[in-house]
């Protein structure tokens, strides 16, 4: 094997070497940020259930987001309130805009009784009593 050769073949391995793990970095990551998304649509669930104690089902759109500048992290979903459902943006700790014309918010903030059926981004479902 020429010198050449070599060289050539050390050069393949080592792109091979850097792009495997910028590859298994970026998964990485990726797991990282969809854990926390999952994390903050629990924590923006049991919001839901404290702020708004007639819900009885939540389903999140999505993983939710944070826009990168300086807003918080926030999803939409849609949420059963009285047989009806709203889409309503959800943050960690308030419920934010909600879209609808027929809402009314609730005026008792005491955790309610009733379950809330709450449906994550990734199809998981959770009971939250």
């Amino acid at each position: 094997m020429s010198k050449q050769t070599k060289r050539i073949a050390v050069g393949i391995t080592a792109v091979l070497v850097i792009l495997g793990l910028a590859i298994g970095g970026k998964m990485f990551m990726d797991k990282k940020a969809h854990n926390q998304n999952l994390e903050y649509q629990r924590q923006a669930a049991l919001t839901l259930k404290k702020e708004e104690p007639r819900a009885t089902k939540v389903v999140f759109k999505g993983e939710g987001s944070s826009d990168g500048i300086g807003l918080p992290w926030s999803i939409d979903a849609d949420v059963t309130v009285n047989g009806q459902v709203f889409v309503m943006g959800l943050e960690r700790n308030r419920i934010g805009i909600v879209f609808g014309d027929k809402y009314e918010p609730s005026k008792n903030t005491d955790v309610s009784d009733s379950p809330l059926e709450v449906i994550y981004g990734n199809g998981e479902r959770e009971i939250i009593k």
